[in-house]
């Protein structure tokens, strides 16, 4: 969502867990090419027509370097009238969903968006 590698969360967790600085950037660099990391088809929270986006259920983990990513687009999000669940899991880390085996609350989470989008999805 953001290519400036400057947020919080990305200090704070960009050199711990499963993704680090490192792979970010490299991600980043197959992501874009030659693409300007502050084209808004890149950067979606620079991106000015947000406003007819569908409703959202934003899910973060509170030990992912692109926590506070998330968030900021959920605000986004919401200050452009779009409406926005937000399914915060404190003590996980990005990627957490891929992992039921070794993390049984993925199992909840993955129950979770599903009834979401069971709910959501004729709106």
């Amino acid at each position: 969502t953001d290519f400036s590698y400057s947020t919080g969360s990305r200090l704070t967790y960009g050199q711990v867990h499963l993704l680090d600085s490192s792979l970010m950037e490299w991600f980043s660099r197959l992501y874009l090419g030659e693409l300007d990391p502050s084209d808004p088809r890149a950067s979606i929270l620079t991106h000015r027509g947000l406003a007819s986006s569908p409703s959202t259920l934003l899910v973060t983990a509170g030990l992912d370097p692109l926590f506070d990513e998330g968030v900021a687009y959920g605000c986004k999000l919401q200050n452009t009238g779009v409406g926005v669940d937000h399914l915060h899991c404190a003590d996980l880390l990005h990627g957490f969903l891929s992992m039921p085996l070794a993390l049984p609350k993925a199992i909840m989470v993955t129950q979770q968006i599903s009834d979401y989008v069971r709910i959501n999805i004729s709106k």
